[in-house]
């Protein structure tokens, strides 16, 4: 099997890049018009291919279309390969002659396609980079309606051939093989005269060798030497003809009259042996080949045909003619083909070849230096061709890994793209239930591909104008894209710092109603708040309601009543930041199991009260109790009896003791009957479930006052239930 070099995979990358580099390929250049087409103005891609400068004007899989002037219909067709021509020559209708460009630009032909229209010859279209003649004939079909008989005929051709046909071709006439020159003669048509001492008239050797390699279409023929297994490789196959046995003899004998003859005529180079190959058939004719090995290791090969009435066999009487002579496995018969009518003795034949062999022998030496070095680089790429294929299949399980994982991740953008959705929706952003764009002030946001087209409603001329695309990546947060979003619109409207002051009543009251601005100064007022709820809190204290510094719950009690002050934060961005406190008071009437839970109070910090003003107002949300009704003035009590001291004292201390457990009593059953409801109230799902983490900290808070208590046995099981009903809001919320 061929493989391809770095070379040649740079090549195909030229070509393809070449083909949607014009206005027909994946780019952003706009089509040209009919008139434009059929003018050529418009860019075209342009690439070198085996030295020849073509133009790609339409990549394979596009639509060729245009107007039959005969017809006036139009008429449409989808090209198999590349499309275009070659830039410098001159076809039948007067243009660059077409050419179409298939993905195997190694290949060592071309093909012409003799194109008829109407009957007659119409023009050519040449087909370059196929591997096959077949594969060429189907992509020219495949390039026209179905039914097309506009293929007269197909004709393979060598690149060199290929090459000399487009300069000195006939473009009005159908091509013919026989019209070609023989491979490797088509640079040297001027016929060589030769002197007595075997040299080239008005030429020198350096001359006639530049030449010869001038027509080795840049493959080094002339440098690389053959073998019998490189002319039966290229034969139609070998022959068993047992005829030739008896002619072998005369053959042999006069090869080596020509290799002792040549032994003379070399000083440097001198042959050192000669093979004889078994009978092969050339283009339907019994070949024979000879092959002289020279001491500097180039070859030279002669070939022997019998063209009489039976060219497909040799009977001991024919005679065989040389044809073809190789130097290496470059043709170089025109240097001894027959002159003035006449063969050359074998004598002159064998000086002239010589003389080219010592004089390629440096070069050919220079080049094969290395050629074990060579070899071995082919095996090597042999074998990193066997790891690339390994590689290659597994490049493909991974591409159909990451193809069901672009799935995956396509679902999980559309999930991500609800969830942006909602954080918008809770910011005020409208539109969420309809599942359409979503709205707020003059702005909107719409779902489009993998991400979020931010639009502007210009007043002045009713228009909506783009802001840009927010992209949903599955790397951040619902929240974190919503703010992006936010952030944008926010630049439209920003409002110069000195402008607003976002701790002052007007100022935040803009900020509350406005979620752009609560993104743009959350960190202030993150700072702000985190101070001002300690400094309420110390407010409380002073009247009356207790809680360690670090504890989230105040709490205060009067008669029955037991009071609890926490705060709800109102927060954006990624970091959550405190824009917005409210301060919540709940209450539970009674003890035990008879306590009930009141309605809870929420009092919201908008900025307008001062620490202190605030916490008096949450203080005066608590009904204080009434003092009872002083009791009359006890009657005057009898003279004082002598007591024992000591008695008196323990006396005191019982009462004492009695009543300060009674307090303690009165205080521990509050919050205890406190708790429980609230454990019952979370159980029941009546509780507040805005802020988990909150929820969190308020049952441990309270399962730990049954626990210290001594009543934690008892209450397993409303603990239990508690903690099993915030563990189901939690997956709830968070999957």
């Amino acid at each position: 099997m061929p493989f391809m070099t770095h070379s040649t995979d740079n090549q195909f990358i030229d070509i393809e890049n070449a083909a949607h580099g014009g206005a027909f390929g994946r780019n952003s250049i706009p089509e040209p018009t009919d008139s434009q087409c059929l003018a050529g103005n418009y860019k075209v891609g342009r690439v070198v291919i085996h030295g020849l400068p073509v133009a790609i004007e339409q990549p394979r899989g596009t639509y060729r279309t245009g107007i039959d002037q005969k017809t006036g219909k139009r008429w449409t067709s989808r090209v198999a390969a590349h499309y275009g021509y070659i830039g410098g020559t001159k076809g039948n209708d007067g243009e660059c002659v077409d050419c179409f460009v298939g993905f195997y630009p190694q290949s060592e032909f071309a093909y012409v396609v003799n194109q008829y229209v109407y009957g007659r010859f119409d023009e050519h279209k040449t087909m370059l980079g196929f591997p096959d003649e077949s594969s060429a004939r189907n992509s020219y079909l495949a390039s026209y309606e179905r039914g097309w008989n506009g293929m007269e005929s197909i004709v393979p051709l060598s690149i060199s051939q290929f090459k000399w046909w487009l300069k000195n071709g006939d473009m009005s006439q159908p091509l013919r093989a026989n019209n070609l020159p023989y491979e490797g003669l088509e640079a040297m048509n001027k016929r060589i005269y030769w002197n007595s001492d075997a040299l080239p008239y008005d030429q020198t050797l350096d001359q006639i060798l530049y030449q010869i390699r001038q027509s080795d279409s840049g493959e080094n023929l002339l440098l690389d030497s053959i073998s019998i297994n490189d002319i039966i490789e290229d034969s139609d196959g070998a022959l068993a003809l047992d005829a030739l046995v008896t002619p072998y003899v005369k053959l042999e004998r006069k090869m080596e009259l020509l290799r002792g003859i040549m032994e003379r005529a070399g000083k440097s180079v001198k042959p050192v042996s000669m093979q004889v190959t078994d009978p092969f058939s050339q283009r339907g004719t019994a070949n024979v080949a000879v092959i002289f090995e020279l001491s500097d290791g180039q070859t030279v090969s002669i070939y022997f045909h019998n063209p009489d009435v039976t060219p497909k066999k040799m009977a001991p009487a024919d005679e065989v003619i040389s044809w073809k002579w190789l130097l290496n496995k470059k043709d170089i018969t025109i240097v001894v083909a027959p002159e003035r009518g006449q063969d050359l003795n074998v004598r002159e034949v064998a000086r002239r070849i010589m003389k080219l062999a010592e004089k390629n022998s440096t070069a050919f030496a220079r080049a094969n230096s290395k050629r074990s070095e060579r070899m071995q680089n082919i095996q090597g790429l042999k074998e990193e061709i066997t790891a690339l294929e390994k590689e290659l299949t597994a490049a493909q399980h991974e591409l159909e890994v990451i193809k069901v994982e672009a799935a995956d991740n396509s679902s999980r953008k559309e999930n991500l793209q609800i969830d942006v959705r909602e954080s918008l929706s809770k910011m005020g952003w409208k539109g969420f239930e309809e599942g359409a764009a979503m709205t707020i002030n003059n702005f909107r946001a719409s779902s489009e591909g993998n991400g979020f087209n931010v639009e502007r409603l210009d007043n002045d001329s009713g228009t909506w104008l783009d802001l840009g695309t927010v992209a949903v990546n599955t790397n951040k947060t619902a929240g974190q894209i919503a703010d992006e979003i936010v952030s944008m619109t926010a630049k439209v409207n920003e409002t110069k710092e000195e402008e607003i002051n976002p701790v002052s009543p007007d100022g935040y009251a803009r900020i509350l109603s406005d979620p752009a601005l609560q993104v743009k100064y959350q960190d202030t007022l993150d700072s702000f708040f985190q101070g001002r709820v300690v400094a309420v809190r110390n407010s409380l204290r002073e009247f009356g309601w207790s809680g360690e510094r670090n504890d989230p719950v105040l709490s205060k009690s009067s008669g029955d009543t037991f009071y609890q002050t926490t705060f709800d934060y109102k927060q954006v961005g990624a970091g959550a930041n405190v824009v917005g406190i409210i301060a919540v008071v709940k209450s539970v009437t009674g003890f035990a199991e008879s306590a009930s839970v009141n309605p809870e109070i929420r009092i919201t910090d908008d900025l307008t009260q001062t620490p202190e003003q605030l916490a008096a107002e949450i203080d005066a949300s608590v009904p204080i109790k009434a003092e009872p009704e002083p009791e009359p003035e006890p009657e005057p009590e009898p003279a004082p009896e002598v007591i024992d001291p000591v008695a008196e004292t323990e006396a005191a201390t019982e009462t004492q003791s009695g009543e300060s457990e009674k307090i303690l009593e009165t205080k521990e059953s509050a919050e205890i009957a406190a708790a429980k409801a609230f454990l019952k109230s979370v159980v029941d799902g009546t509780s507040n479930a805005s802020d988990l983490m909150k929820l969190l900290d308020e049952i441990e808070a309270s399962a730990q006052a049954l626990i210290d208590a001594g009543l934690g046995a008892a209450s397993d099981e409303l603990i239990g239930g508690a903690a099993e009903k915030w563990a189901e809001l939690d997956q709830q919320a968070n999957g």
